[in-house]
């Protein structure tokens, strides 16, 4: 009766135990890199599925710099909503390092500086509403139950900008997850 009363506490115990380590559902992060020809900032929420794929939204805002046919640096914000989802692809028997892909939709604002450059040229686009796709890569290393440091990589296709249809963004990020 003993054994019985004890081998189904420690049931209890390890079932109890292993769902409480398998049950992330949210994680918030924060990602600084490099875009086309400037820099970027990237926060993002994820809303995990399983314990390795999820749904993301992110918001990026780009500060960059386009060179024009004739030599002329344009000044532009980028400001965008990418959602998409994650897929894993690998991960280690530890669990400590992932790779996701992922593959998504993008809606945002791209907005100029200044309309007259100083080499006289003029900007005839006005700044507007941008829509696209998005593809990448996330690499993700667990520091331990809370945070994870990762590498993010995606391809921005923007259907109707002016200044370039395909943006990349890179960059090094923390993520914290929540139960």
């Amino acid at each position: 009766m003993k054994k019985r009363k004890l081998f189904f506490a420690l049931l209890v115990i390890g079932g109890l135990s292993k769902a409480n380590a398998q049950s992330y559902k949210n994680a918030f992060a924060v990602n600084v890199g490099v875009t086309q020809d400037g820099y970027g900032a990237m926060l993002s929420h994820n809303y995990f599925l399983n314990r390795h794929d999820y749904i993301e939204a992110s918001l990026l805002a780009t500060d960059a710099k386009y060179t024009s046919a004739v030599g002329s640096e344009i000044p532009y914000n980028d400001f965008v909503l990418n959602v998409s989802y994650s897929k894993n692809i690998l991960v280690n028997k530890k669990n400590s390092l992932s790779a996701n892909l992922s593959a998504g939709t993008v809606f945002g604002y791209e907005s100029f500086d200044n309309k007259d450059l100083n080499d006289g040229t003029k900007i005839l686009d006005n700044s507007k509403l941008i829509y696209g796709l998005s593809v990448g890569i996330d690499i993700d290393c667990v520091l331990n139950d809370k945070f994870s440091l990762f590498f993010k990589a995606n391809e921005y296709y923007h259907a109707n900008s002016d200044l370039g249809k395909f943006v990349p963004f890179a960059g090094l990020g923390l993520r914290f997850y929540t139960k």
